[in-house]
């Protein structure tokens, strides 16, 4: 029994706000790390380089993708209380 972890469970709406708020915050910095990175790709002059840089991109697009799921599927919740 000592193995067993004790989740939080949101329960109500000023929690999947501030949840929601947050996620919205972490897509607005990956945003501007997005745009970092296309301005760095644009500078490079070394293939290698820029092909890291490309799927360094690839990484952020992809978990900017996952915290808009997440941000839907909180909002989701929000409404089902």
């Amino acid at each position: 029994m000592k193995h067993l972890r004790t989740f939080k469970i949101l329960e109500n709406k000023a929690e999947f706000n501030f949840k929601i708020r947050e996620l919205k915050q972490k897509w607005k910095e990956t945003d501007s790390k997005i745009d970092e990175v296309k301005s760095k790709i644009r500078l490079e002059k070394d293939g290698d380089k820029q092909e890291l840089l490309v799927l360094t991109l690839q990484k952020l697009a992809a978990k900017q993708e996952m915290l808009k799921i997440d941000m839907q599927i909180n909002k989701l919740k929000r409404t089902m209380l």
